[in-house]
């Protein structure tokens, strides 16, 4: 008879990148707010629940609870540390910037990505 494959423990199952489908209308926005250092918060269903400007984005986030119905910010700014950790507590799973800044940690239940991966 065949031995059974053994699995070392220890080794960890590949993990796919999970697959963001970012509609068309959020893509238009993002090349529309391109100069106007404005973000735009979405919840889940990708519909759009504030506009405000980059410089309050962290100040807003640390004033929501909880249980904020937060899934994605589109920012026409600098992706930060700071605004990171603001998100992650707020359960954001995407943030949408022009440009990233050196980050030194980010929760893999964040997701990056920059105007240029997208236009």
């Amino acid at each position: 008879p065949e031995k059974p494959e053994v699995v070392e423990k220890g080794e960890k199952p590949v993990v796919q990148p999970v697959a963001i489908n970012i509609p068309s209308n959020v893509i238009e926005v993002i090349k529309s707010i391109q100069g106007t250092l404005e973000s735009i918060i979405y919840n889940q269903e990708w519909s759009e629940v504030k506009r405000i400007p980059v410089r309050d984005l962290v100040t807003y986030l640390n004033t929501l609870s909880d249980g904020s119905n937060i899934y994605a910010i589109v920012m026409d700014g600098i992706i930060t540390q700071r605004l990171i950790d603001a998100a992650s507590s707020r359960n954001v799973k995407l943030i949408i910037g022009a440009r990233i800044s050196k980050i030194s940690y980010k929760p893999e239940s964040i997701t990056l990505l920059t105007f240029e991966d997208l236009l």
